[in-house]
């Protein structure tokens, strides 16, 4: 069990985990237990651990939250929305999910931009 762990180099860090549950597992050297559900938001914000989100909702995404350099995280859509090219986010183009299982995988070489690793509309 991983007690008062310490999160830093996140641009709104860091974050204190006093008590983690035992099923919690280490990969790449951040605690990662699982996917967590994000809602929609115009900036989303993406939490300081775990590398796959599940997005709920249907308002468009126009950038993401700042994070540490090298993250690489996938989005997972439960809904139609719209991720908007430009800005941070540095895609092949506006890429826009048609419902439950269409993905997107992004990577933070600076921790504050954003660029497409790959993408899935399903």
């Amino acid at each position: 069990m991983v007690k008062d762990c310490n999160f830093i180099g996140n641009a709104t860090g860091p974050y204190n985990i006093p008590t983690l549950p035992n099923n919690f597992i280490e990969r790449d050297n951040i605690v990662n237990s699982g996917i967590v559900s994000l809602t929609a938001a115009a900036t989303l914000p993406v939490p300081p651990v775990g590398d796959t989100f599940i997005v709920n909702g249907t308002t468009g995404i126009t950038a993401i939250s700042n994070v540490y350099a090298g993250r690489k995280i996938t989005l997972i859509f439960n809904n139609t929305l719209t991720v908007t090219d430009g800005g941070t986010l540095k895609l092949a183009g506006n890429f826009t999910s048609t419902g439950v299982y269409s993905t997107l995988t992004l990577l933070s070489p600076d921790g504050t931009n954003w660029a497409e690793v790959s993408r899935s509309v399903n």
